[in-house]
């Protein structure tokens, strides 16, 4: 085995490398110790899960949490449970921080499914900004707000159908968002 910071090699009786002081990894205990935390992470990722479908919000987002503590090196537990977390995020009021979260997850793993759920949470809070009034009869601070937020909404329904063209809900909620800028909604 060789030392990970200056690369000499150390005698397997050693916990430490004798010219720099690095401990020693022992890469195979290493990997069983991440597919444990990753098999546990996922099973808090399932519980999450249930409990979002039972609507127990606050117990969801708990079972997400420490998911998310445990998944950090497995990036597409860690996005799959970020996902969720949005959707908990968005049913406890919490959109921006929701935003964030599928926005982190984007970063991991950028597919349709993602940019659709992105869309329809900046759709949602443009819509909750603008007070479900015309964008015209908004105040300047929320028109500006609320006109961001959909703009942002169109930039990730056309990002969602570079990879899948044909779907019909992004299709539906991009018609109303180009609408909703037209000022035809």
């Amino acid at each position: 085995m060789f030392c990970v910071n200056c690369g000499i090699e150390i005698e397997e009786k050693y916990n430490f490398c004798p010219k720099c002081g690095t401990e020693k990894v022992n890469h195979g205990a290493e990997k069983k110790r991440n597919i444990a935390s990753n098999e546990k992470a996922m099973e808090l990722g399932k519980k999450g899960f249930n409990l979002f479908i039972a609507e127990e919000y606050e117990e969801a987002l708990d079972c997400l949490n420490k998911s998310l503590e445990i998944s950090e090196a497995d990036d597409t537990v860690t996005s799959a449970t970020l996902c969720f977390k949005s959707q908990v995020l968005e049913q406890l009021g919490k959109n921006e921080e929701g935003i964030d979260c599928i926005s982190r997850a984007l970063e991991l793993d950028q597919d349709s499914t993602k940019w659709r759920i992105k869309a329809s949470m900046l759709f949602a809070l443009g819509d909750k900004i603008s007070g479900s009034a015309p964008l015209a009869v908004c105040s300047t601070l929320k028109y500006d707000q609320a006109k961001h937020r959909f703009e942002e909404a169109l930039d990730c329904c056309n990002r969602a159908l570079k990879t899948d063209p044909n779907n019909e809900s992004v299709l539906e909620l991009k018609n109303r968002v180009v609408k909703i800028l037209r000022g035809e909604e």
